[in-house]
Formats: C-alpha cells, sequence, structure tokens
C-alpha cells in the first residue's frame, strides 16, 4: 500500500490537471475526475473519511443536487437520457465526497493551484491570438472573432478570465507578490475580453469592479483613501452604464436626414412598399420603407451574376442583404439605389456584409449586435441564430413547460424531448435546428423536477449549515471578508472557486 504522502500528491496533480483543463482541454477535466475518484478508492481509510464528511456538513449537501436528478429518474420514461444527465451530473456527487473526506491542501498549495489556474488561462487566451492573427491553423470558421477560443466557448472562457482576474487582484492586494506580472496579467485579460467582444465577460467584470472597490473600502483605514476608492468604484461602474445606455441611444437614433420618410412613387411613378409598423433600423435609417422591390431587383441582375432569390457567400438571403446595405447608405431601395453602388459596394454585397459602415470594434460591435437582435425580434424577425433574442424563445417554451408541469416536473431524462413537445404545441418561430433546451440550470431543473425538486435545489445552494469560511465569503461578510479572503484561510475560498467553475 502507498504512504499517505503519494496519495495527497496524486490528489494535487488531479486538481493541477482540473484547473488546467478548465480552460484548455475537457479530457484534461475528466482524466482528472477519474483519477480523484480512483485514487481515493485506493487509498481506502474510508473510516476516516466518512467521519470527515460527518463532522463537514457542506460535502453531503451538495451531493444533494446529484441526488435530485437521481430520485427523478423515477418519472422518467426515457431512461438512456435519464443516464446521460446523470452522468453529466456526476462531478455533483464526486468533488464534494472526493474532496471533502481528504485532509485539507494547504495554503501553499491551494496558492499553486491559483497560479497554475492563472498561467492555463493565459495560455488559452494567447493561443486564441495566435489563432485571430492566423499563426496557429484551425479547421474552424473565424470569421465570428468569438470563435477563436478553440477549446472551450468564448463565453466560458470569458467567465474563466473574470476568475482569473480576481485572483490576480486577490494576489496583488492580499499577497503582494509578483504585482507587476499580475497587473499585466489583467491588462491582457480585459484586452482579449475587448477582442472577442464577450457583452458577458464585460458585465461580470462590472460586477467584480464593484465587489473589489467595496472591499478595499472596508480595508482601508484613512478617510481619504477611502472616499477616493469610493468614487473611483461609483464612477467607473457609472460610466460602464452610461456607456451602454449612450450606445443605444445612439443605435436606435433615427437619421433625419436620409430616405426615412415613406414616399409613395418612385421617379418612374411607380409604388413603393412601406411598412411604417416595422421600426427596424440599420445604421439609423428605417430598412422597411421606400422599397419598390421589381427595380431593385431588374437592377441588380444587370449588376451581378448572382441570383437575388438565392443566398449569399455567408448563407445570408441575398436579397435581405441588399436591401439592409441600401438602406445603411441611407438611400431607397429602388433601381436608383442599385445603379449607384460602387463594384466594391456589389461584391461587399454578394460576400454578405449587410452594411457599408465599417464595423464598430470590440464592446461596441457586440453590443450593436445585440441592439439589432432586439430591434428585429421585436418587429417580428424570426430568433434563430441570434445567440440573445433566442434565449427568450428558450424562456418561454421552458415556462409554458412549467406551467403544466409544475410540482413534479417531466422527470430527469425527459427535458429534452417535452421541451421539443412543447415547441410544437406553441407553434414556435424557431427553426427545428435551434429548439434547444431552456439554456438556463434554474429553469432546466425546475422542468425535470417540478417545484419540489426546484425548492430543494435553491435550499442547498443556500443551505445555512455551510461551513463559515463559505458563508462568509458568498455573502461578503462585513466583518470577515478581509479576514477570509486575503489573509489567513485564503485556501479553502480559491479552492472553492475552482470547484463550482468546474
Amino acid at each position: 500500500m502507498l504512504g499517505d504522502r503519494p496519495h495527497h500528491y496524486i490528489y494535487l496533480a488531479s486538481i493541477f490537471l482540473l484547473v488546467i483543463g478548465l480552460s484548455t482541454s475537457e479530457f484534461m477535466m475528466s482524466v482528472s475526475s477519474i483519477g480523484l475518484a480512483a485514487n481515493w478508492l485506493l487509498e481506502g481509510k474510508f473510516k476516516n473519511k466518512f467521519r470527515r464528511l460527518k463532522e463537514n456538513k457542506l460535502p453531503l449537501i451538495l451531493s444533494l443536487l446529484f441526488f435530485i436528478y437521481v430520485i427523478w429518474m423515477l418519472g422518467t420514461s426515457d431512461t438512456s437520457e435519464g443516464l446521460k444527465e446523470l452522468r453529466i451530473r456526476l462531478p455533483l456527487l464526486l468533488f464534494p465526497i472526493v474532496l471533502g473526506s481528504i485532509p485539507k491542501f494547504s495554503g501553499k498549495e491551494v496558492v499553486w493551484v491559483a497560479r497554475i489556474f492563472v498561467a492555463a488561462t493565459l495560455v488559452s487566451t494567447l493561443i486564441s491570438l495566435g489563432v485571430y492573427l492566423g499563426a496557429i491553423p484551425t479547421s474552424m470558421d473565424i470569421g465570428d472573432v468569438r470563435n477563436i477560443s478553440i477549446f472551450i466557448s468564448h463565453i466560458r472562457l470569458s467567465l474563466l478570465i473574470c476568475v482569473a482576474i480576481a485572483i490576480g487582484l486577490y494576489f496583488i492586494v492580499g499577497r503582494k507578490e509578483y504585482r507587476l506580472i499580475y497587473i499585466l496579467c489583467i491588462c491582457w485579460f480585459i484586452g482579449f475580453l475587448y477582442l472577442i467582444q464577450s457583452a458577458t465577460g464585460f458585465a461580470i467584470l462590472f460586477i467584480l469592479t464593484g465587489l473589489f472597490g467595496f472591499y478595499l473600502w472596508k480595508k482601508l483605514e484613512r478617510p481619504a483613501s477611502k472616499y477616493i476608492v469610493l468614487v473611483s468604484t461609483i464612477l467607473m461602474i457609472s460610466g460602464g452604464v452610461t456607456y451602454v445606455i449612450r450606445a443605444q441611444m445612439d443605435y436606435f437614433k433615427v437619421n433625419e436626414m436620409t430616405c426615412n420618410s415613406p414616399l409613395k412613387n418612385t421617379d418612374s411613378g411607380e409604388l413603393y412598399f412601406n411598412d411604417l409598423n416595422n421600426t427596424q433600423l440599420e445604421n439609423n435609417n428605417y430598412i422597411w420603407r421606400n422599397i419598390h422591390f421589381e427595380g431593385m431587383r431588374s437592377a441588380w441582375k444587370d449588376r451581378s451574376d448572382m441570383d437575388i432569390k438565392g443566398r449569399d457567400l455567408k448563407g445570408q438571403k441575398l436579397e435581405a442583404t441588399l436591401i439592409r446595405y441600401l438602406t445603411s447608405k441611407g438611400t431607397c431601395k429602388d433601381r436608383e439605389g442599385v445603379e449607384a453602388l460602387s463594384d466594391s459596394d456589389i461584391l461587399a454585397i454578394e460576400s454578405g456584409i449587410p452594411s457599408s459602415v465599417i464595423p464598430k470594434m470590440g464592446i461596441a460591435k457586440r453590443l450593436n449586435e445585440i441592439f439589432w437582435e432586439f430591434n428585429a425580434y421585436n418587429n417580428g424577425s424570426n430568433p434563430s441564430g441570434n445567440s440573445v433574442v433566442m434565449r427568450l424563445e428558450f424562456w418561454k417554451t421552458a415556462k409554458e413547460l412549467i406551467k403544466k408541469n409544475l410540482w413534479l416536473g417531466v422527470g430527469t431524462g425527459d427535458g429534452k424531448n417535452e421541451m421539443q413537445r412543447m415547441y410544437e404545441q406553441t407553434n414556435s418561430v424557431l427553426d427545428m435546428s435551434w429548439r434547444l433546451g431552456s439554456h438556463n440550470e434554474f429553469l432546466s431543473t425546475w422542468v425535470k423536477t417540478g417545484l419540489i425538486g426546484f425548492f430543494i435545489f435553491v435550499v442547498v445552494l443556500t443551505s445555512k449549515n455551510y461551513p463559515e469560511e463559505l458563508k462568509k465569503y458568498i455573502a461578503l461578510s462585513r466583518k470577515k471578508l478581509k479576514h477570509y479572503c486575503f489573509n489567513e484561510q485564503p485556501g479553502e475560498i480559491m479552492f472553492s472557486i475552482f470547484l463550482w467553475g468546474s
């Protein structure tokens, strides 16, 4: 039998592998999980392990998150899908039980876990930069800059980046080590969020800014310093909110100097099409006003070999791309408008570029895309493929399914099939390929386990039986935040972040 230390080092190595895999490899995360479970079984000493679990209620409480789904297998008709769901949820049992029953890692070991996590996240972003610059070949379509994250989704990577920034701040303020390195890392992480246009990442970053400002305000003792930190935090947060509001106002401001007033006839006396109820915009101009389809189509045939009834090179409807492009130039959508296009404009439209305006960069570009999605959705456009407004359809469908199965849900394995049936019953506008799950953990749990299971789920997450360290960290305790997060016991707190991140 191996002694205690070899098993301890295997546990530690598995955690190292886990935090590396979070941002670079799902395979590493699977190997880490297997390593933890196998080492736990081979180590034995189950009496001591069960004693630790009994003394520390947190792991047992967290494991209930897994057993909720086990119990609701009783109401499942699709056993195969239910077992698949249990396999996906298995870490909810594995990590609390294994890590809650073994001796705690030392403070130095947890610090190394944090360092490795930041380093792995940094490597992942640098590889993504290489993909963006073309230095690293990939088979993925990187026409959308968010696809440069080749290991995991850009949303998940942006969340991990926010955790890495929080850890960097801890090292800068709490441990006061390698400050320049961590400052540079934080600057790069923020720049990378800008590069991949992560609205989610910046939203979380502003929340972190508020929490960090609150911590410094509590930590500092000199009144002048406290005042400066408080004012700076308020200015940064209000500045971000103001930026979004101004961007929205700029997007929805109608240009009065262009072809936005509805006209009755073309120069040749033919009627224009005007939908005055549709307020969809492109570059501050109404899209569905002053359109003469026949003249536009005839002129396009003279300018391009591509069928206007077909698709552009991005797979979009070519006529819709042409209408949007003409709208962006502030001209009427008619023969004269098409004839006034340059050869480069024609090539751009054929390539699927819907606007003549040079697109904004970074988060401004992403905000404009989100505004476009909501503007189109509110005017009756199909939300399929639009990542933000499409979720509204997911949530609406999940809400209807919950109403029909309020108390007990549909069962662990029936969520997918029942969502598809509800899409059919509600005549969802989503294309078949986009009729997905609820895309929300709380709604998903409610759909599968009903109000009873959902209530247990929420109680587990907010249980008062959490150890004081974790409870006070989550609640951002006014009295003990400095002590637990940045002084004597950062280990358990940092470790909990990694567990939930996994």
